[in-house]
């Protein structure tokens, strides 16, 4: 079943099925991350019905949540997502759900602040959280990446993307990309530091190449963390990113990082960063 929409919503809302609850007694149908296993948004599983009855699947339980665009994850019987209580909250929540029943397992309130951008295009969290073993691994509006331990909602360690990275928030929604695991790292996209623009504009092609040297010394279009213990493994390359999530392809026998990014696709080393290709597609003309 191709699963081509995931499930994005102004107001998070939790309806659980019959049918699904079968799926997701599957060990092969677990859904630790954005887009399933395999990031592609597909699961394989047999016995799914060709149509829904005429009255709908039985429901088994609902509850409103709040607003979000985070997706749901799910592992071992419980459901994980992100959301903002209300419009006006200052606050996001991680929550751990009972498949069965819907009753909070744990959660964990984020302190966000509400942004200008954020109040003129839409409210977060967007970023969809990622389960990996033990452990569970969330991004905030603001770019606050957490590692939780998933059966109790036990904070394990934290980075502030744009504190210690001075990264800038994504424009607009604020962070939006969903973050990936890769061997024992964790990878999401960065953002360029706000400083390293200066140079685009200015009159002295000395000043914005100066500029450039020192975006590519500092480069963070992606960065790698050590899924135990959050250490920074690597970042690279130099490009300004958007919402979009990485993606892991293999060709030729290699792994790549594929992200797209403001200045085009990109393809990067998994294992040390290190860019392997760029490529800008074309714009059509009006």
């Amino acid at each position: 079943m191709c699963l081509q929409c995931p499930i994005r919503c102004a107001k998070v809302l939790f309806t659980a099925l019959i049918v699904m609850s079968s799926i997701l007694g599957e060990a092969k149908a677990q859904w630790p991350q954005w887009g399933g296993p395999n990031r592609s948004f597909t699961v394989e599983t047999e016995g799914l019905a060709d149509k829904w009855p005429e009255d709908g699947p039985p429901k088994l339980w609902y509850r409103e949540l709040g607003d979000g665009y985070s997706a749901i994850v799910y592992d071992d019987g419980v459901l994980y997502t992100m959301y903002r209580r209300t419009r006006t909250d200052e606050e996001e929540s991680t929550v751990a759900l009972d498949a069965k029943t819907g009753e909070i397992v744990w959660e964990h309130k984020i302190p966000s602040p509400l942004t200008k951008p954020v109040e003129e295009w839409g409210y977060g969290p967007n970023s969809t959280p990622l389960i990996v073993g033990n452990h569970l691994y969330t991004i905030g509006t603001n770019a606050v990446f957490r590692c939780f331990e998933k059966k109790t909602g036990e904070v394990l360690w934290t980075h502030d993307l744009v504190e210690e990275s001075h990264i800038p928030a994504i424009e607009g929604v604020g962070y939006s990309s969903s973050p990936m695991a890769y061997k024992n790292m964790m990878i999401m996209a960065g953002g360029r530091r706000p400083s390293d623009d200066a140079g685009e504009t200015s009159e002295s092609a000395e000043s914005a190449n100066a500029a450039r040297d020192k975006s590519r010394k500092d480069a963070q279009t992606l960065l790698a963390f050590d899924q135990r213990t959050g250490k920074l493994m690597w970042k690279d390359p130099d490009f300004k990113v958007g919402p979009s999530s990485p993606i892991l392809i293999n060709f030729a026998g290699r792994d790549q990082l594929v992200l797209y990014t403001g200045e085009g696709i990109i393809g990067v080393d998994p294992n040390r960063g290190g860019l392997l290709w760029h490529h800008t597609p074309s714009r059509r003309k009006a």
